[in-house]
């Protein structure tokens, strides 16, 4: 099954506040939801973003530590569908600057995220990359990474993505907060992911990013018909494609 956008909520924007709430309406009981977040406040102060119960976290602090990158996840098991929405506060006292979205997913496994194949990176370059530690499990993964900037008085970055990853929105803060963007892509072999972003201005207080691929809902086994086999001497080998054993029946 493919992983698919349902829809997506506003792009939310706050300054000098402990918490942020993302919603959106007409959700399909059993779809998976997603945040992406950017949490700081631009000065060295920067928060983890803290979600409630059964939301699977995953942040990466900048080395200024004055902002954070984070995706989060809401397996389907815990939607219920309807309005929903998701309040995420701050682990810091510090008034932060979040920006973020909420999305729900279909065809999103039920154990959604492919853990091994995380990736997190920081850095304080022109370019930023982040690569996973290992190839994704198999093809049709569908994976969210988004970039945090420590500062937001800085206004020319383009926060360009690497080829085959899709910018679905990019902030530029004229505030004393943070900047960013996020991106998303569909993965069509079992590839390592890894995405880079350019257009970026070199400064001391850095980037974050964070990449996080969400396994899509496969097939529990196929059945090979060998030949004749099946048919003329009542069995076939059932194969498992994620564990690669076969057994016969």
């Amino acid at each position: 099954m493919t992983i698919a956008i349902v829809q997506s909520g506003t792009l939310v924007e706050e300054g000098g506040v402990s918490s942020v709430t993302f919603s959106l309406s007409g959700v399909a009981a059993g779809n998976t939801l997603v945040v992406a977040v950017l949490f700081g406040d631009g000065y060295g102060g920067g928060s983890v973003p803290q979600f409630p119960t059964n939301w699977l976290v995953y942040s990466q602090l900048t080395p200024g530590e004055g902002a954070s990158a984070c995706v989060a996840v809401l397996p389907g098991q815990y939607v219920t569908g309807g309005s929903v929405s998701v309040t995420v506060t701050a682990s810091t006292s510090n008034p932060q600057y979040p920006t973020g979205r909420i999305y729900e997913l279909s065809g999103v496994a039920a154990s959604p995220v492919d853990v091994s194949a995380i990736g997190y990176a920081t850095g304080t370059s022109t370019t930023l990359t982040a690569t996973s530690a290992k190839a994704l499990q198999g093809v049709g993964e569908f994976a969210f990474s988004p970039i945090a900037f420590d500062s937001g008085n800085d206004y020319n970055q383009t926060f360009t993505p690497s080829s085959g990853w899709t910018r679905d929105w990019q902030l530029q803060d004229d505030s004393a907060g943070i900047s960013g963007a996020m991106a998303y892509e569909t993965f069509s072999t079992a590839s390592t992911p890894s995405i880079t972003w350019s257009g970026l201005n070199a400064d001391s207080g850095g980037y974050a990013s964070v990449i996080v691929p969400l396994i899509p809902v496969r097939s529990n086994k196929h059945v090979d018909r060998l030949g004749e086999d099946c048919p003329k001497r009542g069995w076939c080998r059932v194969e498992y494609p994620v564990s690669h054993r076969s057994f016969i029946w």
